[in-house]
């Protein structure tokens, strides 16, 4: 069987990734995002005006999880050939990136969803656009994981040919563990720099978060090549 494409999209996966995300959440107008503070009112308001470009952007978000799907495959087979078979850290990723998967999904339903009846009760539009953000920041754990055992896998073997992960590629992964931190409290802030619109929840972990997936596209080159080495 021919699966060229299937590699060509578990290399390239982050970058395609990102890029359908992030027009998606350009498209609906979350950068900046606004205030958690934002009374209830003044939010629907936003997704009256807005509601076709909030779905729309909705819908391109839950459409990145088309791309991230065979690059995370890939990066799970990469971690197994480092363990040379399954164990616990080829396991962790294929379980956190599964779930990370439906989160992103989830993320932009409950978006979508909020937008679908810009003219019901702006109680119920604040809740659920409240659900969008919750659960998008509600995965880093999951991928605080993922690039926590790809700096590990990338840093526990020496340069050369034969590493599966080149050794800039497991420091720009300890780089997000670093700044994905803080963001796990946003649950408890609607204000300051932790809320999720806060210098270091947001536009402190926005440029590396968006540069880890373009450097995926570099990161996982080499390690495709050796696992499908004939």
């Amino acid at each position: 069987m021919n699966n060229s494409i299937f590699r060509h999209l578990g290399v390239y996966g982050g970058l395609y990734f990102i890029l359908c995300f992030g027009m998606g959440f350009l498209l609906s107008n979350w950068i900046p995002p606004f205030s958690p503070n934002l009374s209830a009112i003044k939010l629907a308001a936003l997704y009256q005006d807005h509601h076709q470009l909030l779905l729309l952007g909705a819908v391109l978000m839950m459409l990145s999880t088309f791309f991230i799907i065979p690059c995370l495959s890939v990066l799970v087979l990469l971690i197994k050939r480092v363990e040379n078979g399954w164990g616990i850290s080829s396991l962790t990723v294929l379980i956190s990136s599964s779930a990370a998967v439906i989160n992103i999904c989830l993320t932009g339903i409950f978006w979508a969803v909020a937008a679908f009846r810009p003219d019901r009760n702006p109680d119920v539009t604040q809740a659920l656009c409240d659900l969008g953000f919750l659960f998008f920041f509600g995965a880093i754990p999951l991928f605080l994981l993922i690039f926590a055992i790809i700096a590990y896998a990338s840093l526990s073997l020496g340069e050369g040919d034969e590493a599966i992960f080149p050794r800039w590629f497991g420091y720009l992964n300890i780089l997000m563990v670093v700044v994905l931190i803080p963001g796990v409290f946003t649950f408890f802030f609607k204000t300051g720099p932790l809320a999720w619109d806060g210098l270091i929840t947001f536009w402190i972990a926005l440029p590396p978060f968006t540069a880890t997936f373009f450097a995926f596209s570099f990161g996982l080159k080499n390690g495709v090549k050796i696992l499908y080495a004939k």
